[in-house]
This record gives C-alpha cells, structure tokens and sequence, in this order.
C-alpha cells in the first residue's frame, strides 16, 4: 500500500482546510485552527495508516477532514502527472521506433 510521492509537491492553497500564518511553522501550510501538517496524515495514510488510525492519532480531526485532506493531495497529484505528461514526459514502450513517422494520417499527408 505504500506509494509515498516525496518527489510531488502538493500546492495546498487551494484547500479550503488550510490556512499559513506567518510566524506558524515558518508560515508553512498547516490544518485550519491547528499545528497539523496536512502532509503528516497524508505521508501516514500513504505508508499504510488507516483513517481510523489517524483519527486517533490526531484526534482534533474529524474523519471528514482526513478524508478531505487526503483526496485533495491526491487529486493535485493527478493534475500534477498530467501536467507532466503534457509537458512531453512521455513514456515509449520498448521497441517502439518514433525516429520513422507511421499511421494513417502520415500516409494521407505524403
């Protein structure tokens, strides 16, 4: 189940959840109203945590929250992915040669 992501940085502004306040770690993001991380439980339910584990583990959160924080974090690394892919971070299979142009639109043009 461990699928942690470390190399995605998940931009949490847009979360209705969080909020920075400078002097507040450092201004970095943190769950509204509290001194949580919203990575803290999104890196535990990654390396295997349950959401009733993190309840208990961070009781001042409603089961509601975690699960809010957890699909945001997923769903920002999706669009991240895509936007990646669009880039032109493409992945060939092997034996695929794109040196020679094929198909049917190539053939229909020349």
């Amino acid at each position: 189940m461990a699928n942690l992501e470390t190399e995605v940085e998940i931009d949490w502004t847009a979360c209705e959840l969080i909020e920075r306040v400078p002097g507040k770690f450092s201004g970095r993001p943190v769950v509204r109203g509290t001194r949580i991380m919203p990575e803290a439980i999104v890196n535990s339910y990654e390396l295997g945590e349950t959401i009733d584990e993190l309840r208990e583990g961070f009781p001042s959160l409603s089961i509601e929250q975690i699960m809010r924080l957890i699909e945001f974090a997923q769903a920002q690394r999706s669009i991240t992915s895509l936007y990646g892919a669009m880039r032109g971070t493409v992945t060939v299979a092997p034996g695929v040669d794109l040196t020679e142009p094929t198909g049917e639109l190539w053939d229909a043009k020349h």
